[in-house]
């Protein structure tokens, strides 16, 4: 009985599981913008999507566990860009992307396993020259779990990785 008790957890527990995740402090302190970023996050929930800007920048997703009123606890699975869109139009097609069949797996798992605790948050990038150089530096220092195209470095290291 016990056994079947912790069978049926861990099928559980895989369920959620993300295979790399990776907390670096070199690569944080890596990290070089000569922008300050100001972020802004919302629930991701359709809703919402009016409250976002029709401007353009850089955005993540995370997951708030939101327990024990732990006031900041969250991991960053997801990191891109608005570059060639708003902010809002880039927000609503996830939800879109949801219901496609052959949508990127990876993010439709996302949105499905934490949507009750999933966030979005975005920092405008007013000189839109800049946006990409910004993600690459977010996507280096973070290095993402859901994010699947990393660049130079970083991205032989993690094919060889994976």
């Amino acid at each position: 009985m016990a056994h079947d008790v912790v069978d049926t957890t861990l099928a559980r527990l895989k369920k959620y599981r993300i295979e790399r995740m990776i907390l670096s402090p070199v690569s944080w302190k890596g990290f070089k913008t000569s922008l300050t970023l100001n972020w802004t996050t919302v629930k991701y929930e359709k809703s919402q999507t009016h409250t976002l800007p029709n401007s353009q920048g850089v955005y993540t997703f995370i997951v708030k566990p939101g327990i024990a009123n732990h006031p900041e606890c969250s991991y960053l699975l997801y990191v891109g860009k608005t570059e060639k869109q708003t902010f809002r139009k880039r927000f609503s097609q996830y939800f879109i992307e949801e219901k496609k069949p052959k949508g990127r797996q990876h993010i439709k798992q996302m949105a499905k396993l934490w949507k009750n605790n999933l966030w979005y948050c975005y920092a405008p990038i007013s000189n839109l020259s800049l946006i990409e150089t910004v993600e690459d530096g977010l996507i280096e220092a973070f290095v993402p779990p859901l994010n699947r195209k990393y660049k130079g470095t970083l991205g032989k290291a993690i094919k060889a990785w994976l």
